[in-house]
């Protein structure tokens, strides 16, 4: 029973894992993109902070940019958080799996 009980949780901990590091490669991009977004707002942000005048001649801030490089920074910590998740939910698995052989084992030498 405690076979049974190692190597499907050490089946369930590989599907899990294999899923999270595709999620997280697939999310990469995104990431990459949100960050590039990110620092081009904060270099605009600065340059627009170096010099009053020129902040008086534009007389706004693009507020749009700056809403959707948070929302699009929103998105990509959302994927990393499911990455994450189903790593870690791995690792409960991989527990899992050493508890059921350490079990098996004790076992097996008491008997």
């Amino acid at each position: 029973m405690t076979d049974m009980v190692t190597w499907v949780s050490l089946v369930a901990a590989a599907i899990l894992f294999i899923l999270g590091a595709v999620d997280l490669v697939m999310s990469w991009g995104t990431t990459k993109a949100t960050k590039d977004a990110v620092a081009k707002a904060a270099a605009v942000a600065e340059s627009t902070n170096e010099n009053a005048t020129t902040l008086q001649e534009q007389s706004a801030v693009d507020f749009k940019g700056a809403w959707e490089a948070l929302a699009a920074l929103a998105t990509a910590i959302k994927d990393l958080d499911r990455s994450a998740r189903l790593l870690v939910l791995s690792l409960a698995f991989l527990a899992v799996a050493a508890v059921a052989a350490g079990a098996g084992e004790i076992a097996a030498a008491v008997s």
